[in-house]
């Protein structure tokens, strides 16, 4: 016998007693007022039973029912605190009683299960006891639960496909056994996952992994797996010393390590997949970091890794919008000439022994270009490969910095928030007047965004720059205004502190008369000097 009363305003409990034949298809889902279903046994099989979206209360018993399977759906009911079953030799295609108030152990010993299983936010369900399946299990839901210590999956040995439990914040491990399905989604995320999680028993993982916010974990094993990786995520976590990934040749998408600060190192393989995004920054990475990736662009965050002394890279075509490797301690010179399409954010700041930086030729727009408070020195910057420079450049405090080769380049350029300027070449070392030759000439078809909030400044104070090459550069600034005045209109232009005061002939150059012009219409700038 079947029965099937979907949507038909039950009332209480639905009492089946005395259907000592019934059978699937059951559907009683979509019964609001619906509060219990009381069976007696039946040895029918059933291929569903559908008593979702109800509001069952309590327990369901259907320890009555030894022929249980196919389609299993009882979720949405908010009351329905546990779910009672018997042996069954039937094979579940899905179990469903996610949104429940499942509490405690869900018993599951005696079910073959199969398809997709989700018990997902029952948030005081603390553990599921699985017996062993050999169905394939294409979808795993179990996140915002309460699942407490140890997960154990190892009866279900044709795992695959789908697996969630993150926000199970009592969940400190998860025991698998070995499958040969392919994982595509394995997410445990905002756990309590601690020491080693064994990713070895899946040896076709691919697609998303994410582990991150786990401040437990310190490491994480593979074994080789062919698949494409469209994400790799165990950000802020406890991941100490090395993560082997050499073992993943197509490692690719978003890779985030970040906030694992005992982390030193991570080992790769080569991959031809694409990076959009790569996130280690605020770890501990020591020493050279490679990456050989032939399809890296996107986001790369390194910053605040203070033992990270060189990052080599594979050559790529793959456009940057972020590359940031601020914080650390870059030694020598920085070489991205093999990034061809290098943009964005560029950010290597605050790298007390970077003495130089080598750059590939690149049209894409930069918004940002910091290189302050490092130590480069020696011979100029040579940034004149970059055509579409702008935003905000910052390369002050190079005490030893003699020059900046400029592009040209027609984009606009600002103050920023957190006082970067427009320009910002002060506390350099441009004095050496026969050396330095610094000039702002190739920039004159740019805008100065003088109009926004943040106005657009120039700032060379400091740079012990004799009268001469005051002179020139103010009569330099005097040209760039006759050839785009509505661009650079507005500017302001500090050239003061221990630069010399400009005059009216030194260097051949009358530094006094390029000032009136500057500062008065239509250009209108404020002008500093010593």
């Amino acid at each position: 016998k079947v029965l099937q009363l979907p949507t038909d305003n039950i009332i209480g409990n639905l009492d089946l007693s005395g259907w000592d034949n019934l059978g699937g298809p059951f559907t009683a889902n979509n019964n609001p007022n619906l509060t219990g279903i009381t069976h007696t046994y039946s040895s029918q099989p059933f291929i569903a039973y559908y008593a979702f979206y109800c509001g069952l209360v309590g327990n369901l018993d259907l320890s009555m029912l030894p022929g249980f399977g196919g389609y299993f759906r009882v979720y949405e009911n908010p009351l329905l605190t546990g779910i009672t079953h018997t042996a069954s030799t039937e094979v579940f295609s899905e179990y469903d009683a996610g949104e429940c108030d499942l509490t405690g152990n869900l018993d599951l010993s005696m079910l073959s299960l199969g398809g997709i299983f989700d018990v997902e936010d029952n948030d005081k369900l603390t553990s599921i006891t699985h017996g062993p399946s050999s169905t394939p299990v294409t979808t795993y839901r179990g996140y915002l639960c309460d699942l407490t210590g140890n997960h154990d999956m190892s009866p279900l040995s044709q795992l695959g496909g789908y697996i969630n439990l993150r926000v199970n914040p009592n969940l400190t491990s998860v025991t698998h056994s070995p499958t040969p399905q392919t994982i595509t989604w394995y997410q445990i995320d905002n756990c309590d996952l601690t020491g080693n999680h064994d990713m070895t028993w899946c040896p076709n993982l691919s697609g998303y992994l994410g582990l991150w916010s786990n401040d437990n974990l310190t490491s994480i094993t593979h074994t080789a797996s062919t698949g494409v990786f469209t994400s790799y995520n165990v950000g802020f976590c406890d991941l100490t010393g090395n993560l082997d990934l050499s073992m993943l040749p197509n490692l690719g998408g978003s890779f985030d390590v970040q906030n694992n600060i005992q982390l030193t190192s991570i080992t790769h393989t080569s991959s031809p997949q694409n990076f959009t995004f790569y996130g280690m920054n605020t770890c501990d990475i020591t020493g050279t970091h490679t990456l050989p990736f032939s399809g890296m662009g996107g986001q790369f965050f390194g910053s605040n890794n203070t033992s990270l002394t060189n990052i080599v890279h594979s050559a790529t075509s793959e456009a940057f919008t972020t590359y940031k490797v601020a914080s650390c301690q870059l030694t020598g010179n920085l070489d991205l000439s093999m990034l061809t399409a290098l943009g964005g954010a560029f950010e290597c700041n605050t790298n007390g022994v970077l003495t130089s930086i080598t750059h590939g030729a690149s049209s894409e727009v930069f918004t940002r270009y910091w290189a302050h408070i490092c130590n480069l020195s020696g011979g100029p910057l040579d940034v004149s490969m970059l055509s579409a420079l702008g935003g905000s450049f910052n390369v002050s405090s190079n005490a030893a910095l003699r020059n900046v080769i400029f592009p040209y380049t027609t984009q606009t350029f600002g103050n920023t928030s957190g006082g970067n300027s427009a320009f910002a070449l002060n506390a350099c070392d441009f004095g050496s007047y026969n050396v330095t030759g610094l000039s702002f000439k190739p920039l004159s078809g740019i805008t100065m965004d003088t109009d926004s909030i943040l106005g657009a400044s120039v700032l060379l104070q400091n740079n012990n720059m004799p009268t001469e090459e005051v002179n020139e550069i103010l009569a330099d600034f005097e040209v760039i205004v006759g050839l785009n005045s509505v661009g650079w209109s507005g500017t302001t232009l500090n050239i003061s502190g221990s630069n010399a005061a400009p005059d009216s002939s030194t260097g051949a150059f009358n530094g006094i008369a390029a000032i009136h012009t500057l500062t008065g219409s239509p250009n209108n700038w404020i002008v500093t000097t010593t």
